[in-house]
């Protein structure tokens, strides 16, 4: 117990957690086929190529640490798919694909 004014202190709390303890309830009624692992939903339609499934609608001990499982993403969409490939083998090959942040790039007026 520690000393307050030469008093002793009501029996000290517990430190806090680092990690929340707030558990949320699994995503459902969506496809399962279209969760995947991230920040938000931006994050995850940019990173499809590389995002972690979640089929069971829960992030806890599937997704990486601080992400989230998200629903009804395009990760499962050959188009999209095979759009992010060929953004990233334009941005692979210096020529930048043309695209930056969502708009075409030109040259000139």
């Amino acid at each position: 117990y520690a000393i307050n004014n030469n008093l002793p202190t009501v029996k000290p709390t517990k430190p806090p957690t680092r990690i929340p303890t707030v558990s949320y309830p699994p995503v459902k009624e969506d496809n399962p086929a279209k969760r995947f692992c991230g920040l938000d939903w931006s994050d995850v339609t940019e990173n499809c190529l590389t995002a972690t499934p979640c089929p069971q609608g829960f992030a806890q001990g599937v997704c990486p640490w601080n992400m989230n499982c998200i629903a009804e993403t395009p990760c499962a969409d050959e188009d999209h798919l095979d759009w992010l490939r060929d953004k990233q083998a334009n941005y692979g090959s210096g020529n930048g694909g043309g695209e930056q942040g969502g708009l075409l790039r030109t040259n000139g007026p």
